[in-house]
């Protein structure tokens, strides 16, 4: 189900604020929701040795979800994506985490997956990647 990026070659190497830095500038210059989903998904791996992440944005008043790959149609996900969003509060479910991105009602939530629990620097890792990219993405999503 999280299959948008996946890496899983090499372990990760610790998270700095020199990363993030650099993430957040470059999230800075995107004009692109979907670019910057793809960003997400892409550091989020690369900082957790996640087997997979997935980027979901919501149109509340349409009641749609999208990812880079095109729309999300899958009634589990789309719920899924809607309560994490509605409720601003992380969830784990199995083996994957799902975090909003932003305040509740948030635009949209980051989903990760692997097989083995997140630790806590990894943890913290995620949701700075997430409160980075949150006012970008509520900029452009208006």
């Amino acid at each position: 189900m999280l299959s948008a990026v996946s890496v899983t070659s090499t372990p990760p190497r610790p998270f700095s604020t020199v990363d993030l830095a650099r993430f957040t500038l470059a999230l800075g210059q995107e004009r692109d929701p979907v670019r910057i989903a793809v960003m997400l998904e892409t550091e989020a791996c690369r900082v957790t040795a996640s087997t997979g992440a997935l980027c979901v944005m919501l149109d509340w008043v349409r009641g749609t979800c999208w990812s880079a790959n095109g729309a999300v149609t899958a009634r589990e996900v789309h719920d899924l994506v809607t309560s994490v969003a509605s409720s601003g509060r992380a969830l784990a479910v199995g083996d994957a985490l799902v975090l909003p991105i932003g305040a509740a009602p948030a635009r949209a939530v980051l989903a990760t997956r692997r097989h083995i629990p997140f630790n806590r620097t990894e943890l913290a890792a995620l949701e700075a990647l997430v409160t980075a990219a949150a006012p970008v993405l509520d900029r452009l999503m208006r």
